[in-house]
């Protein structure tokens, strides 16, 4: 995982995001925010919980112990399908949280290198709860990228349509944006224009488009 990103603050957000995201649309509830904690210096904590479809115990051991293991390869609406998104808080630290909700039994895992650097995913806990399925992943952040994280997810969510409830930092501090503009759209990806970059959104995801992507410059007057 480690090796897998160059920004490792922003692919934290968007895996554990989109994640959720998938989770959502397998269980019917795609216009329903997942819950986003952003860390701050009192409380540098991060989290993502979504209400989706949550997970047993066998499919937790299988997905975090598991390179290229996915649940979603057979559908378009999703967008993972690698099975790599679920590790990506190893790109940024050495332990992560993962609570698995489901039909009324609540199971807290925890997901850490041990002295060799290899990945080891542990059941903590196994206790009732009244709270409803999903998966909550948490992880603790270095008081000095609390902004960072900030940054990313509000770059990042803007082009969310469904934006996640937001915690632990000031609403005023969270500014998506202005409504995108959608020049061309289909079932699963728009284009958009936006004041200095173009994108192309697929499962909610930007992606920066710029003309050089398209064509080789010089382009005739008559095609400009």
């Amino acid at each position: 995982s480690d090796g897998l990103y160059s920004n490792k603050v922003k692919a934290v957000i968007r895996e554990l995001s989109t994640n959720a995201y998938d989770s959502h649309v397998e269980a019917g509830v795609v216009d329903k925010p997942f819950d986003v904690n952003l860390p701050t210096r009192l409380d540098p904590t991060f989290y993502v919980r979504d209400y989706g479809t949550s997970m047993t115990h066998d499919e937790c051991m299988t997905l975090y112990t598991t390179y290229f293991r996915s649940t979603r390869n057979d559908s378009n609406d999703a967008v993972g399908c690698l099975g790599l998104g679920s590790k990506a808080p190893f790109a940024y630290c050495d332990q992560f949280t993962v609570e698995a909700y489901l039909d009324g039994t609540l199971r807290v895992y925890t997901a850490y290198k041990d002295q060799s650097g290899s990945p080891v995913f542990s059941l903590l806990d196994e206790r009732e709860t009244n709270e409803p399925n999903g998966v909550k992943v948490s992880m603790a952040v270095n008081e000095d990228d609390t902004y960072s994280f900030l940054s990313e997810a509000r770059e990042l969510y803007k082009f969310f349509n469904v934006k996640p409830n937001i915690s632990g930092v000031d609403n005023d501090d969270v500014y998506f944006g202005d409504d995108k503009e959608v020049i061309l759209s289909g079932s699963n990806w728009e284009f958009v224009k936006g004041d200095h970059q173009n994108y192309v959104i697929m499962g909610q995801i930007a992606y920066p488009l710029n003309s050089d992507d398209v064509w080789n410059w010089p382009v005739a007057k008559e095609d400009e």
